[in-house]
């Protein structure tokens, strides 16, 4: 919460985006939607170049 305003600072400012989770962890997919639609909403559009990156693809065994 401290972070918010320079977050969202950032989001106006950024002309794409590369939002990353684990496939380990399936929380952190969910936040990763959520800064999604926060980005939606601070710029006024959908159209954005976004990239969603999924990370530690090699822990198949722990995957979520």
């Amino acid at each position: 919460a401290e972070f918010t305003a320079m977050r969202e600072q950032y989001m106006r400012g950024g002309e794409g985006f590369i939002i990353c989770y684990s496939v380990t962890d399936r929380q952190s997919f969910q936040e990763a939607a959520k800064f999604k639609e926060l980005i939606f909403q601070v710029r006024h559009t959908y159209e954005i170049p976004l990239v969603l990156v999924g990370n530690k693809i090699d822990l198949e065994q722990f995957r979520q």
